[in-house]
């Protein structure tokens, strides 16, 4: 049973107060076909609305079943509207972008029932109603009385107790009409139909019951319900005291007297009266359907900001990875130095670009000092800027460990001792330079006859070119020797190869059937050509993925004649003769080279050695000079190709030769008999007995002194100069190993000058660098626990073109997300819109039972389906810009995929922008599950 008890409603403005509904009390039977009449004004729809749930009395009570409603909360009155009111609108309130089934489903929906429960009961009614074969139509495909019982078919799906009906036939015509008030005296049969109208003549033929209002309160009731068990509140028990108070005044104490299965209960039932998530998405994705031009325009609108940041992340992630494969491919240029000792770069860098502690743009006039010179003298205190480095020790270390880690890369080890060399090198059109440089008139068949030039090292070699450079004022070697003197490490062609055959193997490809790397075992072997005994040593010749070798160097690596060097800087045509010259792999495996070591530039007359040096340069081209003074000869044994997809390559010049020639040049250089170790051990000390300097011939292995002697001097053998040393300690002999280090090619091959070490890639790298580390803390051959020295020249310029290039793409990402905040921002306003067009909607969702809750997630629904499309759409659009982008740089710049758009970037762009729209509807839809129901339904 229905109760109304005192019912008392007022409207309050900042101007007045207005009584709607004045101490109202009526009781409604549980069936029966009541019709409210009175005049516009009077309180009839607010009367319904009352009853329905969808507006609050100021004062009085509703009794539903015996129970008060005073306690009622939000969710009490949801539930209350989807399980027992049905309500009917005179303007139908049908939801337009849904079909007549989803429309009549939709409060089974709230009720938590199945798909199929939901269609079955909603074709049952919709049958009932005579629209069955109308389930799938759109409400605009209705006529008006059609739609009004598709409203009435709503109401009853639920099955609920009490039908309101709100001039149900007020925008019908009489025939309509007539059909609709018919069904519902049906529906009355079995339950409570209360309806508003101002037709008298309805209420006479349809209605059970009539009451008349008046000036907010009942002046006739044709069949009142009196209830004896009636009573006034002040009455009421008090065990129900508590739950006469409205929920809003009830104390903590009154709040927490619920029992726990009250609790459950409740919680259980309020689980069955909401939206579930796949409802909610339906109504939102249906909408947005309906509205197709505008959600596409407004989800391109979000997807700028994504585009924009897709393609800032695309070309970040391809230039990172552009950067990496760069700094991987120069691993093989730029090494990890180490040398005996130095200041730290590292330790520079870092005094140099650390930034002041103190607050940036003060306010203060005063001009401050910042610590700079301080920080030097810090470093110094601390011993972490210069350094020194046992590489005897270091050199065994690494040796153990490439040999067991020969993946992760190679290490060179730098001697003062060079190596010189000459080729007798052919014209192009089979004429020869004759010894003083002129052209001979007729060419030379005899190749013995070819004068050998020198090659390498290169700057040496500057002396060979000799000729004019066309249009200037002096020769080859005069200018690149004044302008380019710097750079001249660049020219060389001849490098030491690794001593990793798995790795060149790895990165390189033989060409040619015949071609070979150097055999370890065949290294030195013994040779006789023309009556004259060689040690015989292999090298190869490498080229680029085009089988070219840089015109530049081509002198260098022996394989064109100075006199031709003209034809690359006259004419610059891709088909001149020197341009148009091809090498084939058999021409190039029968080049061999003449090596000379420091020491075979002095030669001894009887005691004395006479210099070989002409104006102080290693330049001897005679032949004669070469012939006579060389043991040692180089072959090319093979032409090498670096394989495809290779980042780095191990071979630094042209022409790689094995370890096993540096040894015999430094072996050369210190054998006995040579000027080095005569040089070494001019010595002599003072003798008493003879009363002069006597020589001393008492030596160690390294040639140092066998015995201490006193009054120790050292003569220059070229130059007679003498030298006091003092008591022949080895500290002091430094000096001596110093000269002839720097002019006689002195070394030895366990204690290197310096150390590279070549990664073969970012792992080996970062494994050789672990490998410094445990040399300090677990070698045992470094009892002193001194760590490695290092200068790592690439990882310091790399850092800092990193450190740029994360700022400008930072800043790229910066101003994208500005267009994506804007587009967030108007998606808001598009939700907030949406919210304004569907106010009705708003309101039927509330009548029929919806929560707050339900119509706020119907709204965020909305903004982040919008969302996610934006995403999307900025994803596809993003690799689309992408590809286009790369075939033009790849056209331009022959850069191959700089922009490189990862999966999960696209992935959490998504998301974010999912995440960025699902804010922005929080507000819209905040004021959507906030709106009055009532308000709502009122909208036209």
């Amino acid at each position: 049973m229905l109760k109304l008890k005192h019912i008392t409603k007022d409207y309050v403005t900042k101007q007045q107060t207005i009584h709607v509904l004045k101490d109202l009390s009526l009781n409604f039977r549980p069936c029966e076909f009541v019709t409210i009449l009175g005049q516009s004004g009077c309180g009839k729809t607010t009367l319904l609305n009352i009853v329905g749930g969808l507006d609050r009395y100021t004062d009085g009570d509703i009794i539903i079943d015996g129970r008060s409603t005073k306690d009622f909360d939000d969710r009490d009155w949801d539930r209350y509207r989807n399980k027992q009111i049905g309500f009917v609108f005179q303007s139908y309130n049908l939801i337009p972008h849904l079909t007549v089934l989803r429309n009549v489903e939709l409060a089974l929906t709230l009720a938590g029932k199945t798909k199929e429960e939901r269609e079955a009961r909603a074709m049952e009614v919709l049958a009932r109603v005579g629209l069955e074969d109308q389930a799938l139509k759109k409400p605009n495909q209705l006529s008006g009385g059609q739609m009004q019982r598709v409203a009435i078919a709503r109401a009853l799906v639920n099955n609920p107790q009490i039908i309101l009906a709100d001039e149900p036939t007020g925008a019908l015509d009489s025939e309509s009409g007539t059909m609709v008030m018919e069904l519902l005296k049906e529906v009355a049969q079995d339950r409570l139909v209360i309806l508003v109208s101002h037709n008298a003549d309805l209420a006479q033929n349809y209605s059970t019951r009539t009451v008349k209002l008046a000036d907010g309160r009942i002046v006739d009731d044709t069949d009142p319900l009196v209830d004896e068990n009636d009573v006034e509140d002040e009455e009421i028990a008090e065990d129900t005291a508590d739950a006469a108070v409205p929920a809003a005044k009830r104390t903590v104490r009154q709040r927490i007297k619920k029992t726990y299965a009250q609790i459950v209960k409740e919680r259980k039932e309020e689980r069955k009266v909401s939206m579930n998530g796949a409802t909610t998405i339906g109504l939102s994705a249906r909408n947005l359907y309906s509205k197709k031009w505008r959600t596409f325009l407004t989800s391109f609108a979000g997807s700028i900001g994504i585009i924009g940041i897709s393609l800032v992340l695309a070309l970040s992630a391809g230039v990172n990875t552009y950067i990496a494969q760069t700094e991987e491919s120069a691993l093989s240029i730029y090494p990890i130095t180490i040398t005996d000792k130095g200041a730290s770069l590292t330790e520079l860098a870092q005094m140099l670009v650390t930034p002041s502690k103190r607050t940036k743009y003060p306010k203060a006039t005063d001009v401050l000092i910042k610590k700079v010179a301080g920080n030097l003298v810090d470093k110094m205190i601390e011993g972490t800027l210069f350094y020194e480095n046992d590489l005897p020790a270091i050199k065994d270390y690494f040796d153990d460990y490439f040999a067991e880690h020969p993946e992760d890369g190679y290490v060179n080890y730098n001697y003062s001792s060079q190596i010189n060399i000459y080729r007798q090198i052919p014209l192009l059109d089979g004429s020869y330079l004759a010894t003083g440089g002129t052209k001979l008139t007729q060419p030379v068949d005899a190749e013995t006859d070819i004068p050998y030039t020198k090659i390498n090292p290169f700057f040496d070699s500057l002396a060979s070119l000799g000729e004019m450079l066309p249009g200037s004022a002096g020769s080859i070697e005069e200018i690149i020797e004044e302008n380019f003197s710097d750079y001249l490490s660049m020219f060389t062609a001849f490098a030491e190869l690794i001593d990793n055959q798995q790795l060149l193997g790895q990165q390189y490809d033989l060409i040619g059937e015949k071609s070979h790397w150097p055999n370890a075992e065949e290294q030195g072997r013994t040779e006789i050509i023309d009556g004259k005994t060689y040690e015989v040593y292999d090298c190869v010749v490498q080229v680029n993925d085009s089988n070219e070798i840089d015109d530049y160097l081509l002198f260098a690596a022996g394989l064109m004649h100075p006199s031709e060097i003209t034809g690359m800087i006259t004419d610059q045509t891709d088909g001149s003769p020197f341009y148009a010259r091809q090498y084939s792999v058999d021409e190039l495996l029968d080049i061999s080279y003449t090596v000379l070591a420091d020491s075979d530039y002095y030669h001894k007359e009887g005691d004395s050695w006479v210099s070989d040096l002409v104006g102080g340069k290693k330049t001897k081209n005679t032949e004669t000079f070469v012939e006579t003074q060389s043991g040692i000869l180089l072959k090319v044994s093979g032409v090498v190709r670096p394989k495809k997809n290779t980042t780095a390559t191990a071979i630094m010049g042209v022409v790689g030769y094995s370890h096993a020639l540096t040894e015999a040049v430094i072996d050369r250089c210190t054998s006995a008999g040579s000027i080095v170790v005569d040089q070494i051990r001019n010595c002599y000390y003072y003798d008493d007995q003879v009363g002069d300097y006597v020589k001393i011939t008492e030596f160690n292995d390294d040639n140092s002194i066998k015995y201490n002697y006193d009054s120790v001097i050292w003569r220059n053998i070229l130059t007679g100069e003498v030298i006091n040393i003092g008591n022949a300690t080895e500290n002091e002999y430094e000096s001596i190993y110093a000269f002839v280090k720097e002019r006689m090619g002195y070394a030895n091959v366990s204690e290197p000058d310096s150390i590279d070490v070549y990664a073969s890639s970012f792992d080996g790298k970062d494994n050789i660098l672990q490998m410094f580390d445990d040399y300090q803390n677990e070698n045992p051959a470094n009892p002193n626990k001194v760590g490695i020295k290092y200068t790592d020249m690439l990882s310091i310029l790399m850092s800092y073109v990193k450190q740029l290039t994360n700022a400008m793409i930072t800043a790229l990402v910066a101003f994208s997300a500005i267009s994506l905040i804007v587009s967030s921002i108007m998606i808001s306003i598009i939700t907030y819109t949406s919210v304004l067009e569907r106010r009705k909607e708003i309101g039927v969702l509330r009548s029929i039972g919806a929560r707050k809750l339900d119509i706020s997630n119907l709204f965020i629904s909305e903004s982040s389906i919008i969302g996610i499309i934006s995403g999307v759409m900025g994803i596809a659009f993003g690799y689309l810009f992408t590809y286009i982008a790369n075939i033009v740089i790849l056209s331009k710049l022959e850069i191959a995929n700089l922009l490189h758009l990862q999966w999960y970037y696209a992935l959490g762009l998504i998301v974010i922008s999912f995440l960025l729209s699902l804010i922005a509807g929080i507000v819209p839809s905040s004021i959507a599950a906030n709106k009055d129901p009532v308000e709502a339904l009122r909208t036209e």
